[in-house]
């Protein structure tokens, strides 16, 4: 919903960014809106930057396209966290293979309906949803968890083995998974192998900003990747923008449904198979006093099964 920015070019820049328009990056770059640079660095920038909206009392989220960009923004958040008196270091592992306590941000993600959170009002009170946020409260022994909504403060407890498989930490998030969720401000990583659909995703999630930090250094090598700044030739964060936004998920799929199709219809084994199921339709037809039946298949696939 393109109402929920606070600035009126955003409303219009996002839809241009949404079907993949070039000016789209130019209007977010003259905003202020994009950084680029060495991913360490730009990851730096954007974790700081995310800190310091959190301190000054707003709700913001670190959204990236891969798990792994995800869990090390969660990671070192919770370790910051921890570092400044403000979650426990104690705590119970969770889906995501991090480690939650007392004070941390977590998000559940699968619609529990057994699992109410209470509230002063009962007509208030809601099950446990998918891409839900809070706050962890108390950590049982046996590894549940009581937690309580940021917003509204209804309190829920999660039993062990729902936290262990459906929880995860909530400072970061993927963009498949930011999709319907709205904050005052956003900031994103973005490499030249995201996709246009993600990238809009990222780039919406913020009321009063959304921030894009673009690896313009990438190296697709893992050997080779991101280990010396100054020994990859740096790229115009423009020009990574213009990249991922002509290349749509949707094209990719269409492409791989196309090639999928291609390979099915000349495989020698399927065709041999089709071609002998038929054959055998003609046995019992001709049996039967029936010939006409299995003549039309049999000429679709003779093409096939000739040399």
């Amino acid at each position: 919903d393109v109402r929920r920015f606070r600035h009126e070019w955003e409303r219009e820049a996002s839809l241009k960014l949404r079907d993949g328009r070039r000016s789209a990056a130019e209007t977010y770059a003259r905003h202020g809106r994009v950084t680029g640079g060495h991913r360490e660095t730009i990851l730096d920038q954007l974790y700081k930057a995310w800190r310091a909206d959190m301190k000054a009392g707003r709700r913001s989220l670190m959204v990236a396209a891969d798990a792994q960009t995800v869990t090390d923004l969660n990671t070192r958040a919770r370790n910051d966290r921890i570092a400044a008196g403000e979650v426990a270091a104690d705590g119970v592992t969770l889906a995501d293979g991090t480690n939650a306590g007392v004070g941390d941000l977590v998000v559940t993600r699968l619609n529990q309906r057994d699992i109410v959170a209470d509230t002063a009002s009962v007509a208030s009170a809601a099950w446990v949803k998918n891409g839900d946020q809070w706050l962890v409260t108390r950590v049982g022994d046996e590894g549940s968890v009581v937690v309580r909504r940021p917003i509204g403060g209804a309190t829920a407890t999660l039993p062990a083995q729902y936290v262990a498989e459906h929880v995860e930490l909530g400072y970061a998030t993927t963009a498949h998974r930011a999709q319907g969720r709205t904050v005052d401000t956003a900031h994103a990583y973005v490499s030249p192998t995201t996709m246009r659909e993600p990238l809009y995703v990222m780039a919406t999630r913020g009321r009063e900003t959304n921030m894009l930090y673009v690896d313009s250094t990438y190296e697709p090598d893992p050997a080779t990747a991101h280990h010396d700044p100054d020994s990859v030739e740096a790229v115009e964060p423009l020009e990574v923008l213009h990249t991922v936004l002509a290349r749509s998920g949707a094209d990719v799929s269409a492409h791989e449904q196309r090639d999928k199709g291609a390979t099915t219809a000349s495989n020698p084994a399927r065709l041999f198979a089709e071609g002998e199921a038929i054959l055998e339709a003609r046995r019992r037809d001709q049996q039967s006093g029936r010939p006409l039946q299995w003549a039309a298949q049999l000429s679709l696939s003779r093409p096939h099964l000739e040399p």
